[in-house]
């Protein structure tokens, strides 16, 4: 019998005991090693998108406007930026009538802004609205990622959207 297999003390048919022991620490050193490598990596950036309403809160969104009252509303549109890097970015604002099935929204833009973020930093800006006509209306603000004043990526989808429903009525004569 070998050195080796002395020193194991195989000789008393403890060979299988010694190898299932064996596979399970290669098995404890692959899992563990898979946790770190894998499921602990940094988690892929993101940017978000949001609207609050004038007072900087989700409370009173315009919902119901009457032509000459209240027809004109501000709301403050934020991005932050969770990309692990500076990131530029562009706001189309859109008001549309007709329903929306897919983004973006076949309607030109009625304002845009463009700002570039650090990593964690926040933006936001105050957007002013003024909806002359009656009917039901979308507001939307999309978001596009954007290098050297281009669209980031293959396609002209915005990486986030934020949808408004908005309906506007001339006042009732009582």
């Amino acid at each position: 019998m070998s050195k080796f297999a002395r020193f194991l003390n195989f000789e008393d048919n403890k060979g299988p005991i010694v190898s299932v022991v064996f596979a399970l620490i290669f098995v404890s050193i692959v899992v563990v090693g898979y946790y770190f490598l894998i499921l602990d990596a940094p988690p892929e950036g993101f940017s978000s998108m949001y609207i609050l309403d004038e007072q900087k809160k989700t409370e009173s969104y315009p919902e119901f406007l009457i032509i000459n009252e209240n027809n004109t509303f501000n709301l403050w549109i934020g991005v932050e930026n969770h990309m692990g890097k500076k990131q530029s970015y562009e706001i189309q604002q859109k008001l549309t009538k007709d329903p929306i099935l897919t983004f973006p929204i076949n309607e030109g833009p009625v304002n845009n802004f463009a700002k570039t973020l650090d990593d964690q930093e926040t933006w936001e800006t105050l957007v002013t609205t003024t909806i002359s006509d009656p009917g039901n209306y979308s507001l939307v603000f999309e978001l596009y990622l954007k290098e050297n004043g281009e669209t980031v990526g293959d396609n002209t989808e915005p990486d986030n959207y934020v949808l408004l429903n908005i309906e506007v009525d001339f006042k009732s004569q009582d």
